[in-house]
């Protein structure tokens, strides 16, 4: 996980560094073991990293810049994005080596980088379901330090620098105790994760997971009947609007077959006239309505001058005269005669 600077005490032939390898790293607060995050390394974070490295970055040793009681020794600088590269396995970084460094690497002095993470610009990308940890990816490297004790799980504008441990491999104890100690770490996450002591059981542990399947179980089932639900509705609602559809054009229809109707009773029976009219009522009935009565008062009105001109001017009708008579009379006489008749009758009562 850690790139070694060297395998023979010598700096890398084409002088390029890996700082930055590609993956997911747990990281641990050793003072504080419930504070922990996973740094994710991906082709983003790379691509970020190389891009935000400052134009003057600082390589020290062991990262005793952090430390005012150490020395600020420069083992080297690196200097902008032009003095990265990206590869397939992450980060690679050309500095300009100091006599120090040089001296340091050349007497296998130190034989590790130790890349530093600014934990402000990390960008959070959720929490891993397995462990609960949030996970973040890095986008910016501050510092380096050149050290024999690399721990690439800092994500803190500190260090990557291991913890002193008696024997083992270095910062982590004894095999055994290395062990021991990344259980009960284990379990302490999986315990907070759970919502349990930190040192409750693993049968607590256990009975915590296979509560939360039950829960999980419960919510699939009843997410699978919301589902089924949300369906139908869907299904009904398609119904609904499909009925709607083929109510309205039947509605269309009733009033195209109303209009032809009504023009035909109102004797419009040219086609371009049956057209018009029809456009105008479905368009808007009321506007219709009054321009057809006023078509259809106007056509009777002419009919009926029409007709009177046409008249003959007497009315020669056969009438009975005041004393019974029949006989043919015209014009004035025969309601002269009608009159008369009328004031017989009258008399006679």
């Amino acid at each position: 996980m850690n790139p070694r600077l060297f395998n023979r005490f010598a700096t890398p032939q084409d002088g390029w560094f890996h700082f930055v390898p590609k993956g997911e790293f747990t990281w641990v607060n050793p003072a504080d073991p419930s504070d922990a995050l996973i740094q994710v390394i991906d082709d983003e974070s790379i691509g970020a990293l190389k891009e935000n490295m400052p134009q003057e970055m600082l390589i020290d040793e062991d990262h005793f810049s952090s430390d005012r009681s150490k020395p600020t020794t420069a083992m080297g600088w690196a200097h902008g994005p032009e003095s990265g590269e990206i590869r397939p396995d992450g980060l690679y970084v050309k500095p300009k080596l100091s006599e120090a460094g040089l001296k340091n690497i050349a007497g296998g002095n130190l034989r590790y980088v130790s890349p530093v993470f600014d934990f402000d610009s990390a960008v959070f990308l959720g929490v891993d379901v397995r462990s609960g940890l949030p996970r973040y990816r890095v986008t910016r490297m501050t510092e380096a330090a050149l050290t024999n004790k690399p721990n690439l799980k800092g994500l803190r504008p500190l260090s990557n620098r291991g913890h002193d441990a008696p024997g083992g491999e270095p910062g982590l104890g004894t095999p055994a105790e290395a062990a021991t100690k990344e259980k009960n770490q284990t379990m302490k996450l999986i315990n907070r994760a759970l919502d349990l002591s930190p040192d409750a059981s693993e049968e607590a542990a256990a009975a915590g997971i296979d509560k939360l399947k039950k829960e999980r179980a419960e919510a699939g089932s009843a997410l699978a009947n919301r589902e089924g639900e949300l369906a139908e509705a869907k299904k009904e609602l398609a119904n609904r609007d499909s009925r709607i559809v083929e109510l309205e054009k039947s509605i269309a229809t009733a009033r195209e077959v109303a209009v032809e109707a009504e023009l035909t009773a109102c004797g419009i029976t040219d086609p371009v006239e049956r057209k018009t009219f029809g456009g105008m009522l479905l368009a808007n009935r009321e506007t219709g309505k009054a321009a057809l009565d006023a078509v259809v008062a106007a056509r009777k009105e002419a009919s009926d001058a029409k007709a009177a001109a046409a008249k003959p001017l007497t009315n020669r009708e056969t009438a009975k005269t005041p004393e019974g008579q029949t006989k043919e009379v015209t014009g004035l006489a025969r309601t002269q005669a009608a009159f008369a008749q009328a004031h017989n009758k009258q008399e006679e009562k």
